[in-house]
């Protein structure tokens, strides 16, 4: 990408770069260097383990080899224990993309709610950081760009926070405050910057706040899957919260209840709250009665004229 052959010149090149936003007009999609639509997710994956020291591969790559997303439901933005925890900033777009720059920071918040023990840029390769000297603390901000290769794909972690939750408060992932801005830059020379199209947040005993570059937008009973931009093109009411368009949730009223799996336990949980409590959904199960997530044992049933799988 060369942003790091001179490391003098290159972070100011980017964040120059960063305060040029704006720039794509409209929605362009299949072109990995159009930002357009991003978003920051806080997500905590609730199964990670924490441990001290980090794993030798360290908490970004072991995420990614372990524990990595791929779309809006499987996020959880809320944390319900006092233990050790990790969690990350992630970028996501509505497709795969490209890009070597990114700039955000944290609102206000309860400083001594949680106690930071790590955090850091989640580099493919190696790059640069300038943080404000408060940084991750209450209304501070950072701006980070990649040396080498650039970070490529979707749901994609550029930041991580370890440490431990102590009382009740909500981190809103937003604009870094030294600058105003928040976004990601593309890898062209001179890099093009977008400004997210939505944020979100980690809530520490609390709800977070849900982000997604695509979710359902009504108009009227017709459900759409676009970004915020598109629903507001089409006149919609866009639904961050709803991250798909299953069970026609603008007749419904929202997204309904399927059978969610927490071990061997069932319930009747939308999928947001089933992904939020760590369970596993299955949309196509109807009812706990049987328990269908209990250990299961095929058997054939010749209802209706077809084979079909029942469990015991």
């Amino acid at each position: 990408t060369g942003f790091c052959a001179n490391r003098e010149i290159a972070m100011p090149r980017i964040l120059i770069s960063l305060a040029t936003v704006g720039l794509a007009a409209g929605i362009a999609h299949a072109d990995p260097s159009d930002l357009e639509g991003g978003v920051f997710i806080a997500h905590h994956p609730a199964v990670l383990q924490y441990t001290s020291p980090a794993p030798p591969e360290g908490w970004c790559q072991h995420y990614l080899d372990n524990f990595a997303i791929n779309d809006c439901q499987g996020q959880v933005n809320r944390i319900d224990t006092g233990d050790g925890v990790v969690w990350f900033v992630l970028c996501a777009w509505a497709e795969s993309k490209e890009w070597c720059g990114t700039e955000f920071g944290f609102g206000d918040y309860d400083a001594e709610a949680f106690l930071f023990t790590g955090h850091g840029p989640c580099f493919p390769e190696a790059g640069l950081e300038i943080p404000m000297a408060t940084w991750p603390g209450p209304n501070a901000g950072t701006s980070i760009v990649i040396c080498g290769s650039p970070w490529s794909g979707n749901m994609v972690p550029v930041y991580f926070f370890a440490g431990y939750a102590y009382s009740t408060t909500v981190i809103g992932v937003g604009a870094n405050p030294n600058t105003g801005r928040g976004g990601t830059g593309n890898c062209i020379a001179p890099p093009q910057v977008w400004p997210a199209a939505t944020f979100g947040a980690m809530g520490l005993f609390t709800d977070g706040v849900f982000s997604c570059p695509a979710a359902a937008c009504c108009i009227g009973a017709d459900c759409h899957l676009v970004t915020e931009n598109e629903c507001q093109d089409l006149q919609g009411v866009w639904h961050p919260s709803w991250p798909n368009c299953d069970g026609e949730p603008c007749e419904t009223g929202g997204p309904q209840p399927v059978v969610c799996c927490i071990g061997n336990s069932c319930y009747l949980l939308t999928p947001a709250e089933c992904f939020a409590l760590g369970g596993e959904v299955h949309s196509g199960w109807l009812f706990c009665d049987p328990n269908p997530c209990e250990p299961q044992t095929p058997v054939r049933s010749s209802s209706w004229g077809q084979v079909k799988w029942l469990y015991r």
